[in-house]
């Protein structure tokens, strides 16, 4: 079942605090992504055809009293957009926080071809 790694396309690479990895099985995409100090409500996951968008927001609720000298935790929104090798669909989907770590399983769609017929006008 090892396929080239070129088959997944990321649409961005960079790996600040949302790192993902994607995995394959016959029936399904495992995703792990990164997103440590979120409460699971901040959190949100689209699906469209072959992308999984995933949203963050937090909010700043820093007590205003007093003057950072380093401020180095992200409080900023995060956003990733991953596109899959095919169409994923939702029922039969999950999503898990834990930890820090957001896991996706998501099922691939079955692609069935149909004959239509043609007839003569």
């Amino acid at each position: 079942m090892n396929q080239p790694a070129d088959k997944f396309i990321i649409l961005e690479q960079k790996c600040e605090g949302s790192c993902a990895d994607i995995y394959e099985t016959d029936s399904d995409f495992l995703i792990d992504i990164d997103l440590p100090g979120y409460d699971v409500d901040e959190i949100g996951v689209r699906i469209y055809e072959q992308w999984v968008i995933i949203e963050c927001s937090k909010q700043n609720d820093y007590n205003r009293a007093f003057k950072f000298i380093c401020l180095e935790r992200c409080c900023s929104p995060i956003k990733r957009a991953l596109r899959l090798p095919s169409t994923v669909r939702s029922e039969g989907s999950e999503a898990v926080y834990s930890k820090g770590v957001l896991s996706l399983k998501l099922q691939k769609n079955s692609v069935v071809f149909t004959n239509i017929k043609v007839v003569k006008k």
